[in-house]
């Protein structure tokens, strides 16, 4: 779980991240806080998750 960018729960965004490397490290995720839904994005290099629709960058921080 990760945290929500959009009412700024912690830990409250749930996604498939078992299986979301079958999906070009891509998967819907879901606040459990305020209902509001995003793609998230897993490096498959280190790991880090994050929604690629409200963080503004082209790929993960490791990869800089």
């Amino acid at each position: 779980m990760i945290n929500c960018d959009y009412c700024k729960a912690k830990r409250s965004v749930i996604y498939d991240n078992l299986n979301i490397y079958l999906n070009s490290h891509e998967a819907k995720g879901l606040c459990l806080n305020c209902d509001e839904d995003g793609i998230i994005y897993e490096c498959p290099d280190c790991g880090l998750a994050f929604n690629i629709e409200t963080t503004f960058r082209n790929k993960c921080t490791c990869q800089e």
